[in-house]
This record gives structure tokens, C-alpha cells and sequence, in this order.
């Protein structure tokens, strides 16, 4: 990284580095070099007053501090100062810059910046946040959001090969490769158009030389997607396994008694007491139930989705599936107060999550904290599966 055009802002020349110095830089090792006019009397000011300045700091601190000078009046008054001494002074040396009035001004603003920074930082320090407190919600939001690398991988394989796109292993990750002649071409254009190229090298750990495919990466998000609306499309080819059925029954050893898992996409209201805009929350949560004639609660949460990885030992009569199914189907009117119980038991939860981390954060305890209350949004059924 090369500043020809040296900066009165520190920042500028931490973003121009910053584009270099990034995530998938080869190299490892980035050099920035600071280009300057000996004899120009600017460059001199900005090097010694400016940047010099932002390394002490930031050695100081331990981060960049910005120059506290939004409306520039500082550095313009510098710039000037340091213009008219040199036009008085024709060839005759100057002072140094630090001890020009104006860089003293620059020296005190700056150095009254750089305390709040450590002040901000010991009051937001880590002593200052039990890791008691954090790793429980930690724990609640990975849940939430399906995990790490390995279900990542586990869905994507799994969907791909769906579209007849199997993720083939090489020597370090996997490779995409879309072919020409493509029976799902609405498919490729959604990963065309989302920038996800034909051929394209995979990983599920974040590297230098491959792409690094996590749950929100276009690949996973345009994949999700399609196969939510194939499964909505009442036009689509039922026997194409790229359609998923929105029911399923299967026979397996993971359960004893016959069970009914509903699939539930629970959304949550919740409302600042202080007058705020209210905030929506959405989470992916299950019931399962057993029983014939009577449906008794089973399984709540976690709990009930991991029925849905139950593998299938044999795969049921069509007929039996059909008419299992049809009976299921029929009775969704008698699990509703089971549901909307279990989407305020949740909300409730939220509710108590929320308040609870807004305290963990606070700076002063003594200061009262806002009260977010918190309504489930039904109906909240997606999906009913037997097993």
C-alpha cells in the first residue's frame, strides 16, 4: 500500500490500508510505505503533527483514535500557519512543527480524546461483563441460528445433491460445478444473478484460497430459498426431489410410540416501553406429541427437533403414509392450545433473555432500565411430520 497523497486524516490512510490488509489477502505479509515531499513544508506538518501523532496514540491505547476535528478548524488553521511561516521565512528553516501553537492546540484536543478512549474502554472492558452473563445467551443465539460449519456443510451437501448438484471433494475443500445443460435453470440464474460463479472452489473454514461458505453466504441463502418456494409451489413436479413435501411420515427406531412433530415458525412483537418502534423476532421451534386417539404433549423446543433427524429404518405403505397423514392433517384444530401455549412460553423467555442482557450491559446499575414486553404472533404451524 503506497500513500502517494498523504492525509490530514489519520483515518484515511487506516481505510486505505484497511482494503489491503483484509480477509482473503494471499500474502502474508502487507506493506505500507508513506510517500513525502522533503522540502514541502505540508507534507512535513502532516507527517510529524498528524500521523506520527496517530502512532503514538494508537500505541498508547491499543486503537486508532480519530483526530477530534470534524470541521477541520484545527488542521486548517496548521495548514495556514505553516504556508505563511514559510512565505515570511523565504529559505530560512521553520520551527519544528510540534512546536508551532496551532499543533499544540491539535497535541491538547487529541490527548483529551485519547483518555475518553481508555476511559470507554476500561468501563466497557471485559472485567466489566461476566462471561457467566454472556455465554448462556451466546449458547441461545447459535442454537437459533442452526449452528456452526458442520450443519452449514450438512445442509448444503444434502439441498444440492436435491438439484442433482453434489459438492465433490478435492485436495483442500469442495468444488461447485455447474454445468451448461442444467435441468434447473431457474436454479443457476438465482446463483448467476446472487454471484455465485459456475465453477467455484469451497470451504466451510475460512481460508485464504477458497471460498468460505457460511450459513448466511449467498450459496446457502439462494439455496434455502428455492427449495422454501419449490415447496410452496403448488404448480411444482411432486416427484422431483427438489421439491420438499411440507408433511412426511416414515418409520423408525428414534421413537417408541407414534409421534407427531409440528414444525413451528414462531414470531415474536416486542415493545419498548419507552415509546419506541415495536421489533419483530422470528426463531424456528417444534412440538411432538404421541399417541392415537388422545395427543399427549411429548417434547418441546430442541428437544422435538432432533426427532426430525430420527433416520428411517423402512419406509411406510403409501397408503399408510396417506392415511396417517389425512388423520394428522385433520387434528391440527386440537394441538392449537398446545402451540400458541408453547409461542408464549417462548415469548416470555425472550422477554426475560432481552431484560436481562440490557442489564448485563448497563454502565450504572442504579439507572432504570426500559421494560420490553413481548406478544408471540400466531398462528405459528408450518409443517406436521410422523413418525
Amino acid at each position: 500500500m503506497i500513500h502517494y497523497d498523504l492525509s490530514w486524516n489519520p483515518t484515511r490512510h487506516q481505510q486505505r490500508e484497511g482494503r489491503v490488509n483484509r480477509f482473503g489477502q494471499k500474502s502474508p505479509t502487507v506493506r505500507s510505505l508513506l510517500l513525502y515531499g522533503a522540502d514541502n513544508p505540508v507534507d512535513g506538518a502532516v507527517l510529524e503533527v498528524i500521523l506520527r501523532k496517530a502512532e503514538q496514540i494508537r500505541k498508547a491505547t491499543g486503537v486508532p483514535v480519530p483526530l477530534p476535528d470534524d470541521e477541520r478548524a484545527m488542521t486548517e488553521a496548521l495548514m495556514k500557519a505553516v504556508l505563511l511561516r514559510r512565505k515570511k521565512a523565504e529559505n530560512a528553516p521553520l520551527l519544528p512543527f510540534a512546536e508551532l501553537p496551532e499543533s499544540r492546540k491539535i497535541d491538547k484536543a487529541w490527548i483529551d480524546a485519547s483518555e475518553r478512549e481508555k476511559l470507554s474502554q476500561t468501563i466497557f472492558a471485559q472485567r466489566a461483563l461476566k462471561p457467566e452473563a454472556v455465554i448462556p445467551e451466546w449458547e441461545k443465539a447459535l442454537n437459533v441460528l442452526g449452528g456452526g460449519s458442520r450443519q452449514t456443510h450438512r445442509f448444503l451437501d444434502e439441498a444440492l445433491a436435491r438439484f442433482g448438484l453434489p459438492l465433490v471433494k478435492d485436495k483442500r475443500g469442495f468444488r461447485l460445478t455447474i454445468p451448461n445443460i442444467f435441468e434447473h435453470e431457474t436454479f443457476k440464474d438465482r446463483l448467476f444473478a446472487a454471484g455465485v460463479p459456475a465453477d467455484m472452489p469451497l470451504s466451510f473454514e475460512p481460508g485464504p484460497e477458497h471460498e468460505f461458505v457460511h450459513r448466511t453466504h449467498q450459496l446457502v441463502a439462494t439455496t434455502a430459498e428455492m427449495l422454501f418456494e419449490r415447496a410452496l409451489d403448488p404448480s411444482a413436479n411432486l416427484n422431483d426431489p427438489a421439491t420438499l413435501a411440507r408433511c412426511g411420515a416414515w418409520q423408525t427406531k428414534g421413537v417408541t410410540l407414534r409421534t407427531t412433530i409440528a414444525l413451528l415458525r414462531l414470531r415474536h412483537r416486542l415493545n419498548p416501553s419507552d415509546g419506541k418502534p415495536a421489533m419483530l423476532a422470528e426463531e424456528a421451534s417444534a412440538l411432538a406429541w404421541t399417541g392415537n386417539e388422545r395427543m399427549a404433549l411429548a417434547a418441546e423446543g430442541n428437544d422435538a427437533l432432533a426427532l426430525l433427524d430420527s433416520k428411517a429404518e423402512s419406509d411406510l405403505d403409501h397408503g399408510v403414509r396417506e392415511q396417517r397423514l389425512t388423520t394428522a392433517l385433520s387434528r391440527l384444530d386440537e394441538l392449537t392450545a398446545d402451540i400458541n401455549a408453547h409461542a408464549a412460553n417462548r415469548a416470555a423467555q425472550l422477554g426475560e433473555d432481552h431484560e436481562r442482557v440490557r442489564i448485563a450491559t448497563m454502565r450504572d446499575r442504579r439507572t432504570r432500565v426500559s421494560r420490553v414486553t413481548v406478544e408471540p404472533v400466531t398462528p405459528s404451524i408450518l409443517s406436521v411430520c410422523i413418525s
